[in-house]
């Protein structure tokens, strides 16, 4: 997982370090990391019960990135 910035926000623009999963989430989504990763546990379902929330709201025109494996 990483966040994409442009380069006028990357003062203000918190650390990729400082971003974790919120706990509350899908029952298909295993945490680990502290938190930081967060793995579906049947990828090959549907979506519902897989749903999940990071402790840092997007900004206008931010970029969220999701990563396969």
């Amino acid at each position: 997982m990483s966040t994409g910035t442009s380069v006028a926000d990357s003062q203000t623009a918190p650390s990729t370090a400082s971003v974790c999963f919120h706990p509350h989430c899908g029952s298909l989504i295993k945490l680990s990391n502290n938190n930081r990763t967060a793995e579906r546990q049947r990828p090959t379902e549907e979506f519902k019960n897989a749903v999940t929330l990071t402790n840092v709201p997007l900004r206008n025109d931010e970029m969220f990135e999701v990563s396969g494996q």
